[in-house]
């Protein structure tokens, strides 16, 4: 049990481990692209992004997977797997209403962030990335219940994997996406980095398919 907990630990440290080095690194050609002004428009997003987030999965994977554990221990798979079903209604429920506030109220979320005449991104600007972004508040609270689920077994491979690949689809459609907006289709910065924060949905829903795969498996 010991062996398998360490062996585990081991595998989500690298892939975490991983996933940060790429998140790091794909900054520097994304800077490339829409240039240092337009970084600030991404990271704008994300500020109210992770606040919703936090409040939408509010620690439920993280009991989930203790509690999964707990009943495991004592042989009780079964409620273990009711436990886990009723939560994924729970974040499925959290994760959408999360979604409808960031995107109909991103105007007043983004005169919170700006103002018209301090800056030089519009509140229309930083309204439309917020918006953009707020799709993967949908996905990623149910992400996290699965992978809260899979650590309660101590299989943590599901986690690692999932993370990753997250990581790689996210960049690759922020790097290609941007460079196709840009330098193909002559498009703005600002649709570039749209379709930027929009591929936190993308790699999103790839990283539930992978942990799809693994419960199926």
């Amino acid at each position: 049990m010991a062996s398998n907990l360490l062996k585990g630990t081991m595998i989500l440290t690298i892939g975490l481990l991983l996933s940060r080095i790429l998140g790091v690194l794909y900054v520097i050609p994304f800077y490339q692209i829409v240039g240092e002004e337009y970084i600030a428009l991404y990271q704008y997003a994300y500020t109210p992004y992770s606040i919703m987030l936090a409040i939408a999965v509010s620690g439920v994977p993280i009991a989930v997977s203790k509690f999964v554990s707990k009943y495991n221990s004592q042989g009780d798979y079964a409620t273990g797997r009711k436990l886990v079903k009723s939560s994924m209604l729970l974040m499925g429920v959290t994760g959408f209403l999360g979604f409808l506030i960031l995107y109909f109220l991103a105007d007043p979320i983004a005169h919170l962030i700006i103002k018209d005449d301090e800056a030089v991104f519009s509140v229309n600007d930083v309204a439309s990335v917020i918006r953009f972004v707020s799709f993967a508040v949908i996905v990623v609270p149910v992400m996290s219940l699965v992978r809260g689920f899979f650590q309660g077994y101590q299989h943590m491979t599901p986690t690692a994997i999932s993370q990753l690949w997250e990581q790689i689809v996210r960049i690759l459609f922020v790097l290609v996406g941007g460079f196709f907006v840009v330098y193909v289709f002559n498009g703005t910065e600002k649709t570039a980095v749209s379709f930027a924060v929009f591929a936190a949905f993308l790699g999103a829903i790839a990283g539930l398919v992978v942990l799809v795969w693994y419960w199926k498996k």
